[in-house]
């Protein structure tokens, strides 16, 4: 057909089929781009550069021409009836189809890839691959699997504070309740949060609309609320950090707390709450740490749903909700120092009070004080003393000040005013009185020495009738 306008490239032509057939090439073998610059005189790689912008073409409009007349998508992929040039292509098209899809067909070609290209025509994902299909095994469907999985995972980690904070505020009135958090606890990571199945099957890339209706049902399946629900929480990573330590301080309370009243109740000791530890992660597990700054209430809740208080033992942390007297202040300065030293233990309570409410006889009154913090390179030394109001004394008793005296600055006074008052209980710590450089802090109370003395035994003086 092509030589019908161009008589003159006749002879030549003919010498080159019969330079191919020389060479081998025939209607058994068809003869590749290089065979064909051979014959021709012409420069391999570009005729190479020819061929392939016709198959590049080919593989673009061979799947769409498919949609439109299978037989002819077929045709051109025959090695007898494929095309030589564009020009042959474009005739062969406008036989078959309408000036419509014909028009249609070759704009939409020209695009770099087949999704643009099918776009261009309006055709549907499960269209083109329904036509691909009836082409054979030798053309493979249209699927993007792997490229959606990475724009939903681009999609999800780009808002994950939002998808957490939507999914927070669903669940912020069960964490008030103290209802469980389960859902939330095993969805909080959102490795729950996947791409559907399906949407390979239809789409090639995905809209944002679609994503978020996605993660919209994901959340409402949970029973929370859709993204873009603001319940004014603080960052959860943020919170986290910030409730641990405070979950810790509780738990420290917890354990020294229930252990004193165990031993004020003659029960035997249950190890309750547990190691702080152990708990603070599994509460961090359980999602207790996520929502808001954590309270004692909410503490001691999530404590005695898990059986690790008991019941007997009234739900506090305070030695007077506990029925702990005064005199057991030493534990609430125990509690304390658990607090303020990461590295203290039970073994910190030297005191012989220690050996009265824990009975393990380790407690020693000759000591002249009542807690100790081992550090590296020295020891802290506290001497716990309390009063019933805020006058601001305590007494010293010589074992006591023998220690100071020996001690010197090295000993601190932990003193509870208004013992007896929660609200008013205020905690001091003291430098040691007995030091020169604490002096201009304290000074003696009344004057003179106060002496004990002794009834004259029988057969001497008694007093008053001494000699004169």
């Amino acid at each position: 057909m092509e030589l019908l306008h161009h008589p003159e490239l006749a002879d030549t032509l003919r010498m080159a089929l019969l330079d191919l057939n020389a060479a081998g090439w025939g209607p058994g073998q068809s003869p590749d781009a290089d065979a064909i610059a051979d014959v021709l005189g012409e420069d391999r790689a570009r005729v190479r550069e020819i061929a392939a912008t016709l198959w590049q073409l080919l593989d673009i409009l061979v799947p769409l021409l498919a949609t439109l007349d299978l037989e002819a998508a077929h045709a051109l992929l025959s090695d007898d009836e494929a095309p030589a040039s564009e020009t042959e292509l474009g005739r062969r098209l406008a036989v078959r189809l309408t000036p419509t899809g014909h028009q249609a067909l070759r704009t939409a070609a020209r695009h770099p890839n087949l999704d643009t290209a099918r776009r261009v025509m309006s055709l549907s994902l499960p269209e083109l691959n329904a036509a691909i299909t009836a082409l054979g095994p030798t053309h493979q469907p249209l699927r993007n699997a792997e490229g959606i999985e990475q724009e939903f995972r681009h999609f999800v980690v780009g808002r994950r504070q939002g998808i957490l904070g939507a999914l927070r505020a669903g669940f912020l009135e069960a964490y008030r309740s103290g209802a469980p958090l389960t859902a939330y606890a095993e969805n909080r990571h959102l490795t729950g949060l996947m791409p559907d199945a399906a949407w390979a099957d239809h789409h090639f890339h995905l809209e944002n609309a679609l994503m978020q209706a996605h993660v919209d049902h994901w959340l409402t399946g949970l029973g929370a609320s859709p993204l873009g629900t603001d319940a004014g929480l603080m960052p959860v990573d943020e919170l986290r950090l910030t409730n641990r330590p405070l979950l810790m301080d509780r738990l420290k309370r917890a354990r020294t707390l229930i252990h004193v009243w165990e031993a004020m109740h003659d029960e035997p000791a249950s190890g309750l709450p547990g190691d702080p530890e152990s708990l603070a992660a599994e509460a961090a597990a359980a999602g207790l740490l996520g929502f808001l700054p954590l309270e004692d209430a909410t503490t001691l809740r999530w404590l005695r749903a898990e059986d690790r208080w008991l019941a007997a033992v009234p739900l506090a942390l305070t030695p007077e909700e506990l029925g702990l007297t005064p005199g057991q202040l030493k534990v609430a300065a125990l509690a304390w120092l658990m607090n303020r030293y990461d590295t203290v233990e039970d073994s910190a309570w030297v005191s012989g009070y220690r050996n009265k409410v824990l009975g393990d006889g380790i407690g020693d009154d000759s000591l002249g004080y009542d807690l100790v913090v081992e550090r590296k390179r020295s020891s802290l030394l506290f001497e716990v003393k309390s009063s019933a109001g805020g006058e601001g004394e305590f007494v010293l008793t010589p074992t006591e000040i023998a220690r100071a005296r020996s001690l010197k600055q090295r000993q601190t006074f932990h003193v509870h005013s208004h013992a007896l008052d929660a609200d008013l209980r205020k905690i001091y710590l003291l430098p040691n009185p007995l030091h020169p450089r604490s002096a201009y802090f304290f000074r003696s109370v009344g004057e003179g020495l106060r002496y004990r003395f002794q009834l004259s035994r029988p057969g001497e003086c008694r007093a008053g009738t001494g000699p004169k």
